[in-house]
C-alpha cells in the first residue's frame, strides 16, 4: 500500500477543561465530515491523520472533549496542509 496513502500532522490546541480532542476530517470536496479520530488525550501536542487519498485535498477541525463525553468548543474549520506521503 506505500504510494497509495498520504498522512498529515495536527497540532492541538491546550483548552481548559478538555481531557481529549476528537479530530473531524473530510475530503476538501465533501459536504460533511465523514471521517474522526477520536478521544486523543489532551496531553498529546499533536496527531498523525494517516490514510489520506493521495492528491486529494482535506480540511479539519478540533472540538475539546470535557470530562463528562460532551464537546464543548470547536476550532475553526481549516484546511490540512503538511500532507506528506505515507
Amino acid at each position: 500500500m506505500a504510494g497509495l496513502f498520504a498522512q498529515a500532522r495536527v497540532d492541538l490546541p491546550k483548552i481548559d477543561g478538555a481531557v481529549s480532542y476528537n479530530i473531524y476530517y473530510k475530503q476538501d470536496s465533501a459536504g460533511k465530515y465523514t471521517n474522526v479520530a477520536r478521544e486523543i488525550p489532551a496531553g498529546v501536542q499533536s496527531y498523525t491523520i494517516s490514510y489520506l487519498k493521495k492528491g486529494s485535498e482535506y480540511r479539519y477541525k478540533v472540538a475539546a472533549v470535557n470530562a463528562s463525553g460532551a464537546e464543548f468548543w470547536w476550532s475553526e474549520d481549516q484546511n490540512l496542509t503538511n500532507i506528506e506521503p505515507m
